[in-house]
């Protein structure tokens, strides 16, 4: 029986068909299409044009998850067909779909620049919700907080257990699984051959390697900026994609040996967004400047208590007269505009006519030409010592400000999967090689009547060192 489905149109991948009871049970939702109002990411003050949500990121993690899977099966099934069933890859491949598709339902507005707040006083009540699910796997919340899963993540995949249980069953999927894919909580211990294997489908959509999660955001925040600095054969990529059992009777995801380019260009990828982009002075002073309203906001009040909660997502929270449902980043800059007035910073914030400009851009000019010499350990030290006033004295405690801005590099580590060449599985940690060391890296903001005193301020900076 051929399964009805809809086209929904995409701009990275083209068509992609998503089967109608996925859209009835789970799209055509208020908790998914909030989705359409939280900004994938805070690169618009660099980009303007660079507007998309977590809706079409979710799609699209579908659209690769699917075809993921696919080829997973394809290139795998025979080599398992003693251990795991036809009903049983059709099981996974349901579970694993889903999962993709609602791996963000729990982000909070603004995506990560507020999403600690969940967890705000709420950590024990989380896990609790959460093992109430999983009480016939013992060790779970060993597990759980082995693998510490984000704030939105444990958010998304409590929403789906919650709020989409039965669903999932009815779409012969499992709800556990889906949720521990969604949160990256692999099993632990002493293994059975099925839970092996599922660990791998786990790490494909959360993993420390190459994901579909990561897979999609890569092209999809280079395409929306209009950077274009890496092309991922993604279709090559997954088409070679397979679990195979090491030599230790081991599941592994492996990669067969002509998509290493592609590997390669992955990492590539990625670090070039969370060097130049992600951490861009001008993004994380916005993202700084949103923080410190809150935050003020919050100080004599209970707001990030009652609108960052699970709970708003299905029950109405009050604060001062509003309503707060399915926040959103829209309820967010309403509430801000509520206090402007009250701080400055707001008009700075919508007006973008920043107080503070950077000292430096780059980590290159940071690097080369003031901290060439500096070890990380003094590069922190220096920031630390900034952060608790030592440049107040002389230049101003109102005209200086500090921020990190390391960013994330990453790596291919040691066992994240595995190439295979002339039937040998090879460690994809030798394929690139991209340094995956984060770097020792800040930048420190000044008004503008500082500007002039530049190299006074970091010939300051450098003798706090010692």
């Amino acid at each position: 029986m051929s399964i009805e489905e809809k086209i929904f149109r995409d701009p990275i991948y083209g068509y992609i068909s998503i089967p109608e009871t996925y859209c009835k049970d789970f799209i055509d939702t208020a908790i998914f299409q909030r989705l359409r109002r939280i900004e994938q990411t805070s690169m618009r003050v660099l980009y303007p044009s660079a507007h998309h949500d977590r809706f079409a990121h979710s799609i699209g993690v579908f659209y690769l998850g699917k075809l993921a899977f696919s080829y997973l099966e394809k290139n795998s099934k025979s080599l398992f067909q003693d251990a795991i069933s036809d009903a049983e890859w059709q099981q996974y491949k349901n579970t694993f779909e889903i999962a993709c598709l609602m791996h963000d339902c729990g982000h909070s507005p603004f995506s990560h620049t507020f999403e600690h707040y969940y967890l705000f006083q709420r950590e024990p009540e989380i896990e609790h919700r959460l093992s109430c699910f999983f009480e016939k796997y013992t060790n779970f919340i060993n597990e759980y907080r082995l693998y510490a899963p984000a704030p939105h993540e444990k958010i998304s995949g409590l929403l789906l257990l919650e709020e989409y249980f039965g669903k999932i069953e009815s779409n012969h999927a499992s709800p556990q699984l889906a949720a521990r894919m969604i949160m990256g909580v692999k099993y632990d211990g002493v293994l059975n051959f099925k839970q092996k294997f599922e660990n791998k489908l786990i790490s494909l959509l959360n993993g420390a390697g190459i994901d579909v999660d990561s897979l999609d955001y890569i092209q999809r925040d280079s395409w929306i900026s209009g950077v274009g600095n890496v092309n991922i054969d993604y279709q090559r990529l997954l088409s070679s994609i397979m679990i195979k059992l090491d030599d230790n009777e081991n599941c592994q995801i492996v990669f067969k040996k002509k998509v290493l380019s592609v590997i390669d260009n992955i990492s590539i990828g990625r670090n070039f967004l969370y060097k130049w982009i992600y951490s861009h002075h001008k993004v994380i002073y916005e993202q700084l400047l949103l923080e410190n309203i809150i935050e003020k906001i919050n100080s004599n009040s209970d707001f990030c208590k009652k609108v960052f909660s699970i709970d708003s997502f299905t029950n109405s929270k009050e604060f001062q007269g509003h309503f707060y449902l399915l926040p959103t980043d829209d309820d967010i800059i309403h509430t801000i505009k509520q206090y402007i007035h009250e701080d400055e910073k707001i008009t700075e914030l919508l007006s973008r006519n920043y107080k503070y400009k950077a000292l430096w851009k780059t980590y290159f000019e940071f690097n080369e030409s003031y901290f060439r010499d500096v070890s990380d350990i003094n590069r922190m030290k220096i920031f630390n010592h900034i952060q608790n006033g030592a440049l107040s004295e002389e230049f101003g405690s109102n005209n200086i400000l500090s921020i990190k801005a390391t960013p994330k590099l990453k790596n291919i580590n040691e066992n994240d999967f595995f190439i295979e060449i002339d039937n040998k599985l090879i460690d994809a940690s030798k394929a690139t090689s991209i340094p995956s060391k984060n770097l020792s890296y800040f930048i420190v903001y000044v008004s503008e009547e500082l500007r002039p005193y530049k190299d006074q301020i970091i010939k300051k900076m450098l003798s706090l060192q010692s």
